[in-house]
């Protein structure tokens, strides 16, 4: 059965009844196959086993696509590694996450980054377009070797251009003979394997048609061409089939989703079921805004809302003029619903972009009413962070030739002691750091000045000297050792302590987190490949040293960050006392739901508009993009349109009771936008 429906209308609980009922009938387990769009979504499922027993041994497989296809390549590779082209096809492959590709390809790029010098783009923008093109024809099933081409439809009108999509094809083809040859996978490279080496193989598909007899699949709409065909394999062999599709969904356009081919499984299934709502005037009034606001952005008409349906707008004025008026109402507005009754954890703020300015304002404006911010970021580089920082800092002090390349500053080494020492603020931590850090000699050194002291606070004396202590001793007893592990050490003998700032702040806890595990996964890859970052080479034995400077290396180019379960299910750390913060797209396809929404900004053409990116295309680089056909500006119009519809109506539709909508005259920059919302709020009345 094929089943669509708008989010909200219980389609994914019906997945979750019918995993349960067979469970229960019994049919085996392992005979089950559950499909997932995103990680977060697997563990409401296994919850809903929780209390089921089968007298089958096994389980069944809940996993998103790329997890199984993943699976899948493991398990098959010595059958298909040869025809694939590695150089060693008995070896086990190293799968590589984003961080060590993007890592890996820019030490091909960088020799060569003269060849897109116009383009005027750092190193790890470059890095990430290229990546992001070839995981777009992989997961289209296209091949590299159409690249170029494909790139060149997105820019008709601009020959000069064509050079710098054949360097970007060369490149990708480079790194894809680098991994073959080191036995290293990719994204790319995994979803190219499972559709050209497993799905048109001949032993795979009889494998999987009998591995899989029962198949439920959730959003199957946000999922790629390769996953469709994947399933197209399996329908016509199934038991037992259930598709659910949000409507309108595909939030995941711009990273490859298939809305169409996800359609085209409608003629595998035997049943088709639309869900329909109730009577308009029994919508929840988000529910009722949203269709008339997908209607107003697609139609470019003005439509009648009613004023049961109307969002609130934060002004007396329509709008406010400057920005910072446009915070300050939102922060009057959290403060008024707290009063009616809300809780914080009950709001969330949504906007275009979340720049640190804005987190930094709400977050500062907030705190006057006791109110905590949470933000919802995944994109955001790990080496912004100050704390992530800070604590890198830390380690330079640890380990000596981490300051070989780049010495450190005082300003750096002020804000580790802030960071690390409970309540010290800035301006005294750089009155200690004066005194103790020698720039010379790059060395921290105990102050025994009673004065300095006496300046600073003596509570802050004993927590320098532990640590002090601490990162001496460190030095001088471990020598090279990978920075995951310092940081575990740290955390665990003073961070965590009580007089250190990270005992009771749970984010910094999460950023140590997040350094500990990808220096971790980081090391991990290059151990298993055995494989020296710096210089590209195989080693019998991987050299320390030079995995702790290339993670830091890496770190510093702000490459594109993996995604950790914190951020994949936002909601099993929320405080109840903090709103969350999150950019509209994020919060969006994370499969959250609130009961007031606020949306910032909305005049901004941050709504509609897609990265600009010269070396990658979400469209040209489809299946579904004719060869010859030409990108327009018609075309980018049209696109935007369907995109912002069907964000903004999935956010109405995972919102149980208020929306509310602000903007500001001028942008944070001082520009006057009138984006697509805007004009069709306008339309709207609102």
């Amino acid at each position: 059965m094929y089943c669509s429906g708008r989010p909200g209308l219980g389609k994914t609980t019906r997945l979750i009844e019918r995993l349960q009922s067979l469970i229960a009938r019994p049919v085996r387990p392992d005979r089950i196959l559950v499909l997932v769009p995103q990680q977060a979504q697997v563990e409401r499922f296994r919850q809903g086993l929780a209390a089921l027993r089968s007298p089958f041994r096994g389980e069944p497989i809940i996993s998103t696509f790329y997890h199984l296809a993943q699976r899948e390549v493991a398990l098959f590779f010595p059958a298909i590694a040869n025809q694939a082209g590695f150089s060693e096809p008995y070896r086990e492959p190293v799968f590589l996450n984003v961080e060590a590709t993007h890592y890996l390809l820019s030490r091909l790029v960088e020799p060569q980054l003269t060849l897109f010098s116009e383009l005027r783009l750092a190193t790890a923008r470059i890095v990430a377009q290229i990546s992001d093109a070839m995981s777009k024809l992989a997961e289209s099933g296209l091949p590299l070797s159409e690249l170029s081409e494909r790139l060149a439809l997105a820019w008709p009108d601009d020959p000069s251009r064509h050079k710098l999509f054949r360097a970007a094809q060369d490149l990708a083809q480079q790194f894809r003979e680098f991994c073959l040859r080191h036995g290293l996978i990719d994204f790319s490279l995994k979803m190219t394997l499972f559709k050209e080496h497993l799905l048109s193989s001949e032993f795979y598909p009889a494998y999987a048609r009998a591995r899989y007899r029962y198949l439920l699949v959730d959003n199957v709409e946000e999922n790629v061409p390769v996953m469709h065909d994947f399933l197209r394999l399996l329908l016509p062999s199934c038991e037992e089939a259930l598709l659910v599709e949000d409507d309108p969904g595909s939030l995941r356009y711009l990273l490859g989703s298939d809305p169409r081919g996800a359609r085209a499984l409608r003629e595998y299934c035997d049943a088709v079921e639309t869900l329909s709502d109730a009577a308009e005037a029994d919508q929840p009034a988000p529910v009722q805004f949203g269709f008339m606001l997908k209607r107003a952005i697609l139609e470019q008409r003005s439509l009648s809302l009613a004023q049961a349906s109307h969002p609130q707008r934060l002004s007396a004025n329509r709008d406010q003029r400057y920005w910072t008026d446009m915070v300050s109402a939102t922060v009057e507005a959290i403060a008024t619903l707290r009063d009616q009754g809300f809780a914080p954890s009950d709001i969330v703020v949504l906007a275009p972009y979340v720049e640190d300015v804005l987190v930094f304002t709400l977050s500062r404006r907030l705190h006057q009413f006791n109110i905590g911010v949470q933000t919802l970021r995944p994109s955001r580089p790990l080496h912004q962070h100050p704390i992530a920082r800070a604590l890198i800092a830390l380690a330079r002090l640890a380990y000596p030739e981490l300051r070989v390349a780049r010495p450190l500053s005082e300003d750096e080494v002020a804000l580790a002691l802030h960071s690390a020492i409970a309540e010290l603020d800035l301006i005294r931590a750089k009155v200690l750091c004066k005194s103790a850090f020698k720039l010379h000699t790059q060395r921290l050194e105990l102050v025994d000045e009673a004065k300095l002291w006496t300046r600073i606070g003596f509570t802050f004396r004993e927590p320098f000297q532990e640590l002090h202590g601490w990162l001496t001793a460190y030095a001088e007893q471990n020598g090279a050792q990978p920075l995951d592990r310092f940081w575990q050490q740290l955390f665990v003998d003073k961070l965590s302590r009580p007089g250190f700032a990270m005992c009771a702040n749970r984010e910094a806890a999460t950023v140590c987190y997040k350094l500990i595990a990808s220096a971790q996964a980081f090391r991990n890859i290059c151990e298993q490949a055995q494989l020296n970052p710096e210089t590209l080479c195989p080693l019998e034995q991987a050299d320390v040293q030079a995995i702790n400077r290339a993670w830091l290396k890496m770190l510093e180019m702000q490459l594109m960050p993996r995604q950790f379960a914190a951020e994949r299910s936002p909601l099993q750390s929320r405080d109840s006392n903090s709103v969350l913060l999150s950019t509209a797209y994020a919060w969006a396809i994370s499969d959250l739901r609130a009961r007031v929404q606020i949306w910032l900004d909305v005049q901004s053409n941050g709504w509609h508009q897609r990265p600009y990116q010269q070396l990658t295309h979400p469209f040209v680089l489809s299946r579904h993009w004719p060869l010859q056909k030409r990108w327009t500006d018609a075309d980018e119009l049209v696109t935007s349109r369907n995109m912002l519809a069907r964000l903004c109506s999935n956010l109405a539709f995972r919102c149980e009771e208020r929306v509310l909508v602000a903007a500001s005259q001028l942008t944070l920059r001082g520009d006057e936008e009138r984006g697509l919302l805007e004009k069709a709020l306008r339309r709207l009345g609102v």
